[in-house]
């Protein structure tokens, strides 16, 4: 879906949405089902098709680092990437880490938290990057079957085992929507949500 992302530049100024033709045909290039892979290649066979991993870039990248200090001999620590913190082991004074999940309208307060002695949390939001026109909200989580940004959440934040998870589940959340709560209920996952009406929902507080 990479070619719905580069449609949505949330860095230009005056801001402003594509137009909806645009996003029609970059739907046309939409789906992994197109794309030829195996193990040792990945090739887009269609010239407007793009791959983006930011869903799952900065997850993945906390859990290398965490492995990879673990695997250096490091009994305890954390990884923050952007809000997308990854911990192991409890801290030296034999306490949990403390986690705090930002509130995504106001940056110098937490909407909740979550002890951890091991795993990760990892948030999805519409406050990092977006743009505003005309009082609406686009953020940059884009719904691969729509075209359109996800705006039924401000912020779904999910705890799992590992940082990739984490996030892919926190931003799959933001794009189905309503479905949300079931959806994390499901898999068992504990995760606070922000609804769009600043309502909260979800098993962390």
């Amino acid at each position: 879906a990479g070619g719905l992302s580069a449609l949505w530049d949330f860095a230009r100024a005056p801001a402003r949405r594509p137009p909806r033709e645009a996003l029609v045909a970059a739907l046309a290039d939409v789906g992994f089902d197109a794309v030829d892979w195996s193990a040792r290649h990945v090739r887009l066979p269609r010239r407007g098709m793009r791959i983006d991993f930011g869903g799952i870039g900065k997850e993945y990248a906390a859990d290398r680092v965490a492995t990879i200090a673990q695997e250096s001999g490091a009994r305890h620590g954390c990884v923050n990437l952007g809000g997308d913190v990854r911990v192991w082991g409890a801290r030296p004074d034999g306490g949990a880490w403390r986690v705090g999940i930002r509130h995504p309208r106001d940056t110098a307060a937490a909407i909740g938290g979550v002890d951890l002695a091991d795993g990760a949390v990892a948030t999805s939001g519409d406050y990092e990057r977006f743009v505003e026109i005309d009082g609406v909200r686009d953020c940059h989580v884009i719904d691969a079957r729509s075209g359109e940004p996800a705006a039924a959440w401000q912020s779904v934040s999910v705890v799992a085992p590992l940082a990739i998870v984490a996030g892919s589940y926190a931003t799959i959340a933001m794009l189905v929507a309503r479905h949300a709560p079931a959806f994390l209920d499901a898999a068992g996952l504990q995760w606070l949500g922000v609804a769009a009406d600043g309502a909260t929902h979800g098993t962390l507080r």
